[in-house]
């Protein structure tokens, strides 16, 4: 007598990010934030938007905050890049659907340069 055995396993969703497994097209709430821990006042930042394009500012004040909602796609991407042209440290984070999705720290001597991308895959 031959007997099989056969095991099921299931993974369970990840609850620390945004659901992606809905449809597209959704729409989500995206949140940029830039804080700094040296005292920096004033930053660059250039960002994608509620319509997809991209919003560049000049000497935006720290703690810099935007947040709104926005239809994505699958293979849409949230986006924001700094640049200031002293010393110091700066905390960039993306957030979709009041998550954190990704978050970086950039330094510099003189020159403080970086972004960080969230892609709706």
């Amino acid at each position: 007598m031959l007997v099989a055995v056969v095991m099921f396993t299931s993974c369970g969703k990840d609850k620390d990010g945004p659901d992606q497994s809905s449809s597209y097209p959704k729409e989500v709430s995206i949140e940029y934030r830039v804080t700094t821990t040296s005292g920096l006042a004033k930053i660059n930042v250039s960002y994608t938007n509620e319509t997809g394009g991209h919003t560049v500012l000049s000497d935006s004040t720290i703690p810099f905050t935007k947040k709104f909602k926005r239809t994505v796609n699958m293979g849409d991407g949230a986006n924001i890049g700094v640049t200031s042209y002293t010393a110091g440290t700066v905390k960039v984070e993306i957030l979709v659907d009041d998550k954190v999705v990704k978050s970086e720290v950039f330094s510099g001597n003189e020159i403080i340069s970086g972004s960080v991308t969230f892609p709706f895959i």
